[in-house]
C-alpha cells in the first residue's frame, strides 16, 4: 500500500509518459490489423475506424442527467436558503453542509446512466461490484466541479462544490449556516478548513492550466469511471474493460485534436490531460476522506 504522495508521483510519472515533444512522439492507439513498425508518428485511427462513440455517448448522458441534477439542486437550495452569489452571468450559490450532502445524493442518483454508459452490462453485475464501481462517483465529483471552477470561477478564491454551489476560500464563515443544526459548529469549521486546504492544494496546482473543453470533460468523466480502486476486488473481465474503453478515449481525443483542433503535438496534449486528471484523482481522496468524517465524527 503507497501513501499519497507516492501514489500522487506514480500517476504524474504515468501521464506525463504521453507528454512528448513533436520529435518524440509514441504510438498511443492499439494496431487494428497488423503492428506498426514506424515510430515517426503516433498511429491515430479514422473517424470510421471507431463505430460508436463513447465521448458522444456520454455527452448525451451527462447533459440530460445535469439538466435534471440542476432542477433539484435548485429546489433544495430554496429549501435551506442558500445564499446567491454575485456572478455576472451563472446561478451560482453559496453552498454549505447541509446541501454538499444532498447535492451528492442528488448527483448519484441522477447519474446513474453514466456509469451503466461506460460499462454496458453494470446491471447485470453483483451488488458488491456495483458498490466498487460506484465509487468513481466521487472522482466524477471532483472531475466536474474542477471544469466548471476553471470556466466560471478563474483566477478568484471560489471553488465549485456542485452545478450551482460553490464556496469562498477565504471565508469558512459561510460553510456552515444555522439552519445545518450541528453540534461543535466552530470544531467542523475547523475541520473543514483543513480539508479544503487539502484539497484545493491539489487543484490549486492545476488551476493556471489551460481551461477544459467540452470534448476534454467528456473524456474525464469516462477515465473517471475507469479509474478503479485496487484495493477492491473487482474481476478482470472488467478491467480488461475498463483498459479497451479507456484506449477509445485516447483514440477520440487525438482525432479530435488532429482533426477539430489542428494539433500536430496531439500526444503531448493527451500527456497533460491525463496529468492534470490524475491531480483530481487525488483532490478526490481527500474529498472522499472528509465526507466518511462528515459521518464519523460529526454524525452528518
Amino acid at each position: 500500500f503507497m501513501c499519497r504522495s507516492c501514489r500522487f508521483k506514480k500517476c504524474v510519472e504515468f501521464g506525463m509518459t504521453f507528454d512528448v515533444s513533436p520529435a518524440e512522439t509514441v504510438n498511443i492507439e492499439r494496431p487494428i490489423d497488423e503492428p506498426s513498425t514506424s515510430t515517426a508518428v503516433p498511429i491515430v485511427p479514422s473517424p470510421q475506424a471507431i463505430r460508436e462513440s463513447i465521448l458522444d455517448r456520454i455527452n448525451h448522458e451527462y447533459r440530460e442527467s445535469a439538466d435534471q441534477r440542476r432542477v433539484k439542486e435548485l429546489a433544495f437550495a430554496k429549501e435551506v436558503n442558500l445564499i446567491k452569489t454575485n456572478h455576472p452571468s451563472q446561478e451560482y450559490f453559496i453552498s454549505n453542509v447541509r446541501h454538499n450532502y444532498e447535492s451528492l445524493r442528488i448527483l448519484v442518483t441522477e447519474s446513474m446512466p453514466l456509469i451503466r454508459s461506460v460499462y454496458s452490462n453494470f446491471d447485470s453485475l453483483s451488488l458488491d461490484v456495483k458498490v466498487a464501481l460506484s465509487k468513481c462517483f466521487i472522482k466524477f465529483s471532483v472531475v466536474e466541479s474542477y471544469y466548471l471552477t476553471q470556466r466560471d470561477w478563474r483566477d478568484t478564491t471560489y471553488f465549485v462544490v456542485s452545478l450551482i454551489t460553490c464556496f469562498d476560500l477565504n471565508n469558512s464563515s459561510e460553510w456552515v449556516t444555522k439552519g445545518d443544526n450541528i453540534q461543535r459548529e466552530e470544531d467542523l469549521k475547523q475541520f473543514l478548513r483543513q480539508y479544503a486546504t487539502e484539497y484545493t492544494m491539489f487543484l490549486m496546482s492545476i488551476r493556471k492550466s489551460e481551461s477544459i473543453s467540452e470534448r476534454e470533460l467528456q473524456a474525464m468523466i469516462v477515465l473517471s469511471f475507469l479509474d478503479l480502486d485496487a484495493a477492491d476486488s473487482i474481476p478482470d473481465g472488467i478491467h480488461e474493460e475498463a483498459e479497451k474503453i479507456r484506449a477509445q478515449v485516447f483514440d477520440e481525443l487525438a482525432i479530435h485534436y488532429r482533426d477539430d483542433l489542428k494539433v500536430t503535438d496531439y500526444a503531448g496534449k493527451i500527456g497533460r490531460l491525463v496529468s492534470i486528471y490524475h491531480t483530481m484523482s487525488e483532490a478526490s481522496t481527500v474529498l472522499a476522506e472528509e465526507l466518511r468524517m462528515y459521518s464519523t465524527v460529526f454524525g452528518v
